[in-house]
């Protein structure tokens, strides 16, 4: 058995070998109340919707809650078209050089999950 988050990361040698089943994402009030478990403290909404219904990645997106929440700012900015505010809130980026995969993922969500944020155009869907 083998499991994996994100199959892009797997090599396609081992890829062609198994067979994908894949999950329902699990609700976001049972995360909710997991992340609440887990790290003791209020779970941000906002997180729990964009985890992607991974405990995992909503309680590690709990723990870094300052550089996701710092990364909507970004985003907010993008979508205001205010230049200015987005050079000076994308500190955050440069800052956090070694979480910039799980930083990216989650602006990748945040695109593809807001309406507001799609009609920017910078990326295409169907």
């Amino acid at each position: 058995i083998l499991t994996a988050v994100n199959e892009s990361k797997l090599l396609n040698t081992i890829k062609s070998r198994c067979m994908k089943i894949s999950f329902n994402p699990i609700e976001e009030k049972e995360i909710y109340l997991k992340v609440k478990e887990l790290t003791g403290g209020e779970p941000e909404k906002n997180l729990i919707s964009k985890s992607g219904g991974s405990i995992a990645r909503a309680v590690k997106m709990q723990e870094d809650k300052d550089i996701y929440i710092q990364t909507d700012k970004i985003l907010e900015n993008m979508l205001r078209q205010d230049l200015i505010d987005i050079f000076n809130s994308s500190e955050v980026l440069y800052k956090e050089k070694e979480k910039i995969e799980e930083i990216l993922e989650y602006i990748t969500i945040c695109l593809y999950s807001s309406k507001e944020l799609k009609k920017m155009n910078c990326i295409k869907y169907t």
